[in-house]
């Protein structure tokens, strides 16, 4: 097909008996037609340009006419929707959904589970986290292999919805269609349908 990239061979550190393959672009590439590793379960679709650095990891996929641009981390279980944006030096944890016509801006931070709809905009420095309490005392590992067994729960940010740069959103919380938070927020509780929060608030209730 002629574009330029280079697939590595490892270990998974969380999976230590599979072997799988990244493919790391070290060229921009727009593709002409589908791109399909049925091995690694990847499929990138038509018109979509992956910039330089960006990192593929096995069981992605992604729409037509996207850009994923440069030094961004997809990691496995992250599918990104068509004509939708992903900033440089994004990484999607794994098991992430994007929607269509959504743009996810510079070095965002998208954890495990993270479930984003259609024609959402989401501003550079963006955070989730989906483990309410972290365990501590002795006995407990925060390496590899990590031993807290913590629940996890998902954020939700649905179709419509605008997020400011600098925002933080606690775990378990929804974002509901055309919410709007402005920039350097926190997000403590989920947000209706529709909701304008000013930049720079701590949203703890639903008033």
């Amino acid at each position: 097909m002629g574009y330029i990239y280079q697939t590595e061979t490892f270990i998974l550190p969380l999976h230590s008996s599979l072997i799988v393959a990244t493919i790391q672009f070290i060229e921009a590439n727009t593709l002409e037609e589908l791109y399909e590793d049925v091995e690694a379960n990847v499929v990138i679709d038509i018109g979509t340009k992956i910039e330089p650095g960006a990192l593929v990891f096995p069981n992605v996929s992604i729409g037509k006419e996207s850009i994923i641009g440069p030094y961004v981390i997809l990691k496995p279980g992250t599918n990104v929707g068509s004509h939708s944006i992903i900033g440089s030096g994004t990484v999607t944890e794994g098991n992430c959904n994007i929607g269509n016509y959504t743009t996810v801006h510079a070095q965002c931070h998208l954890t495990e589970g993270l479930d984003i709809g259609n024609n959402v905009f989401i501003g550079p420095h963006f955070t989730t986290v989906n483990t309410p309490r972290i365990s501590v005392g002795e006995g407990v590992k925060f390496g590899y292999p990590n031993t807290t067994n913590d629940p996890r729960f998902p954020i939700i940010i649905k179709d419509g919805a605008v997020i400011g740069g600098d925002v933080s959103v606690a775990p378990g919380i929804v974002i509901n269609e055309f919410a709007s938070i402005g920039m350097s927020s926190t997000i403590l509780r989920s947000v209706p349908r529709g909701k304008y929060i000013k930049a720079g608030t701590i949203w703890k209730d639903e008033v």
